[in-house]
């Protein structure tokens, strides 16, 4: 027995030493791991001597983390923009760069191949070329001093951020192209029509054809475009199912390191007779897929005496994409349709000839090579390019025409918008801007404000953009561009604002297509009703519009659903008929505040209905990719409950279709929320969660990488964004990643807030340090014309 005690004692010593030891060894690894982290944070203070300038180049960093770039010429300041984004966000400059190349899988592997094929296929280096080669050598020259300032931190950080560390690769030093790369990346992404498109395609191949016919925008039969696909679906051997495949391929949202950056945004201008300081008062939030960190890059470039220019860049390209400097402020909102898809007639015997016009052509081919991570051989891919524009799709052969592979400008538009004086000079830079097609809000300390859309738009000879047109006939074929002198503008209106907000801009007499597929109407439709209200405009009221949850779509339709359920009442038992008292107690200000129920009952009701008009039809396939697209799905449901009746009803009438929704509705929230309507929530259903790639992809790491989820209000229409997905709802994937609102006085004042934080390195204080004040609507004084105070203070010196 004594043995026996002794042994057990001995064995529990033996767990207790082998507890510590462990323990120990965790306690090692996480401070070992924990310090090689913190050893790859940038310096921010002190001096370094530094190779490639002509002068020292000073980094202010204010409490937020935000550069003022202090430099004695253009070449140098460039150089100092191209340092401080490579010490804050060199991870997410190399998933730019390389989707700018396509180049994903030589880090990631195989699943990012076939992203890597698309980039290249539809031409993504093809147009960083065509930037680089149209560009002047000066612009050139500036561009080559942003990549010398990335390659001069690369040389000089103690160790690389942690990602290139978890998937093993060291950072290649940066080419001027690859910023020109950057920049056709940014063209690419805000132009995304091509899969409306080719979704589009698919309803017609698997659906009766007069039910595809109630989801083209009413405008497409007056253009005279005929069947092609039912008459030629032979030849050219079109198979709905395929399509839908062939639609998931070439989907780049489901990839997991494309950086998809979603991009859209509100902008507005309030002349200074609606302004109580009687200055002109600038607003712009741009709206962009949500991620650790965010895409905008908040900064400022300085040569005293000569430039202070203040704005939002994209990390791994040079300038500011949307800002202001002394003189003039701008903002971007993505508009415009750039691409569309032609149906090829192919060569039974040769896969390189074309038939055009009655005669056969050969095609022009390129072959590239990707390097794929973990394996030996590269692929070889082989890139087709029709006259239409390149083979996106081998079976059904399917081109793509995009106006950025005909540009003859190149970066120049952008540098010169930076530095504009005075309208005149920002106009004539803007007529010069060819990607990505966007409308400009402008406003300038003389008092003007204005609006123009800028970019590359095709003419259509045929139909507007919607659906793919033949390939083989020229009489579909673009006709050119429309002129750059002929695009929609606005200058000092009689209205005394402008505002722009994705939705349709040109005048009901404009003679070209900007775009069908637009956002709805509601978010630019509650900032008009905003503006022209008869209070003097301040500051704060921009704020206030700015993260205003307003919901102007329940505003218009909640009328008609509470009289279909007002008149059906006795049809509810007790939670529907409570869900009826919170709607109309909410139709008097409806707002998607977060501790409100009328929010959850409308917003899930909209998307029972869609389910209850379409899904069964469709099929599972086919609804949820009809779910991803959000433009197309509101602009049918809204013009079939305006019309109220058609096709999809199947002989039912709208009051029965928003019944069986509505009684859906009620009994999903009843399972999710609770048998009470009364203390539903709208933060119950809709959240926001910050998330980083690699912190998405390596499970154990999302707690360091990640933020949220957070209860979140708003709405995708509401202008206080909280936009998401319709396949996915509620959970909020397209926010304001810039808020800025300015009074363009003689000194200009101005606040701003971003969703996360400056940095993209999860140990550093500015990764996350405003996600508490954009959450709660607040914002930050914005430092310009002056030395932020309590400043870190880092200087580079001519070696």
């Amino acid at each position: 027995m004594t043995e026996m005690i002794g042994r057990r004692l001995n064995f529990k010593k033996i767990l207790i030493v082998t507890a510590a030891i462990m323990l120990a060894i965790i306690v090692i690894s996480l401070v070992f791991v924990y310090t090689t982290l913190r050893s790859s944070l940038p310096q921010t203070d002190g001096t370094i001597e530094i190779e490639g300038i002509e002068d020292s180049i000073t980094i202010y960093r204010d409490e937020l983390g935000r550069p003022h770039i202090y430099a004695s010429n253009m070449s140098d300041l460039f150089f100092g923009q191209g340092f401080a984004h490579a010490q804050d966000r060199l991870w997410q400059m190399e998933l730019h760069r390389r989707a700018g190349e396509g180049r994903i899988s030589e880090i990631i592997g195989r699943s990012e191949l076939d992203t890597d094929n698309l980039l290249r296929t539809v031409g993504l280096p093809r147009v960083g070329r065509l930037l680089m080669n149209n560009s002047t050598p000066a612009t050139i020259s500036m561009l080559a001093s942003y990549a010398g300032g990335v390659n001069a931190y690369l040389d000089s950080m103690n160790r690389v951020p942690p990602e290139f560390i978890l998937l093993g690769f060291e950072p290649e030093p940066w080419t001027v192209d690859q910023v020109f790369g950057v920049a056709a990346l940014m063209a690419f992404d805000s132009a995304n029509n091509y899969q409306n498109e080719l979704f589009r395609l698919s309803l017609q191949e698997e659906l009766p054809q007069l039910l595809y016919e109630e989801l083209i925008p009413p405008a497409f039969p007056d253009n005279d475009v005929p069947a092609v696909w039912t008459e030629e679906k032979t030849a050219i051997n079109i198979d709905g199912k395929e399509l839908l495949g062939l639609y998931s391929r070439l989907d780049l949202t489901t990839s997991n390191y494309y950086p998809s950056l979603g991009l859209g945004s509100s902008g507005w201008c309030v002349a200074p007779g609606r302004s109580a300081s009687g200055n002109a008062l600038f607003a712009f939030d741009s709206h962009d897929s949500l991620s650790m960190p965010s895409l905008y890059y908040e900064n400022r470039l300085v040569i005293e005496g000569e430039l202070d220019l203040y704005g939002w860049s994209v990390p791994g390209m040079a300038a500011m994409i949307d800002g202001f400097n002394e003189y003039v402020a701008w903002g971007l909102t993505n508009i415009g349709d750039t691409q569309d898809l032609y149906i090829e007639k192919r060569h039974p015997e040769d896969p390189h000839m074309f038939f055009y016009d009655d005669e056969w052509y050969e095609a022009e081919i390129i072959k590239e090579t990707i390097n794929v991570s973990g394996e030996d051989e590269p692929e070889e891919i082989e890139i087709i390019i029709t006259r239409n524009g390149p083979l996106i799709s081998e079976e059904p052969a399917i081109s793509l025409a995009w106006t950025a592979l005909h540009s003859d400008e190149g970066f120049d538009a952008l540098l010169k918008i930076n530095l504009a004086e005075n309208w005149d000079e920002f106009r004539s830079a803007v007529k010069k801007f060819t990607m990505p097609s966007t409308n400009f809000t402008y406003a300038d300390v003389d008092g003007n404000i204005a609006s123009r859309t800028a970019g590359l738009l095709p003419i259509r000879s045929q139909g507007i953009g919607v659906v793919p047109m033949p390939g083989w006939d020229s009489a579909y074929a673009w006709e050119g561009f429309i002129p750059m002198d002929e695009m929609p503008e606005v200058f000092n209106p009689d209205d005394e604002y402008v505002a722009a907000a994705n939705a349709i801009i040109a005048r009901e007499d404009y003679p070209f297509i900007i775009s069908v597929d637009n956002a709805p109407g509601y978010r630019i439709k509650r900032i008009v009703q905003y503006l022209e209200n008869d209070n003097l405009h301040t500051l704060e009221d921009m704020k206030e519009l700015q993260t205003d949850w307003y919901n102007a779509h329940a505003e218009h339709r909640l009328p008609s659903l509470l009289s279909i359920l007002e008149a059906n009442q006795e049809l509810f038992n007790e939670e529907e008929t409570a869900g009826v008292e919170i709607l109309k107690e909410w139709i008097d200000k409806p707002i998607n505040a977060m501790d409100k129920a009328g929010p959850a009952i409308f917003e899930s009701f909209y998307l029972h209905l869609v389910r209850t008009i379409f899904a069964e039809e469709m099929g599972d396939e086919l609804f949820e990719k009809f779910l991803r697209r959000n433009y197309v799905v509101y602009e049918v449901v809204e013009r079939l409950w305006d019309q109220g009746e058609g096709e999809w009803f199947k002989g039912n009438s709208l009051e029965n279709l928003v019944l069986a929704s509505y009684i859906e509705t009620v009994s999903e929230l009843v399972s999710k929320l609770g048998d009470d309507p009364h203390s539903w929530r709208w933060d119950q259903l809709q959240t926001i969660h910050f998330r980083h790639d690699v912190g998405s992809e390596l499970g154990p790491l999302r707690g360091i990488y990640n933020r949220g989820p957070f209860p979140m209000g708003g709405g995708h229409i509401t202008v206080g964004r909280a936009g998401h997905r319709l396949h996915n709802p509620f959970d909020v994937s397209h926010v304001a990643t810039i808020r800025v609102v300015a009074e363009m006085g003689n000194s200009i004042e101005a606040y701003g807030v971003i969703p996360v934080g400056q940095s993209g390195h999860p140990l550093s204080k500015h990764y996350d340090d405003q996600i508490e004040s954009w959450m709660a609507k607040e914002y930050y004084r914005i430092y310009h014309q002056e030395v932020p105070p309590q400043a870190d203070t880092f200087v580079l010196k001519p070696k």
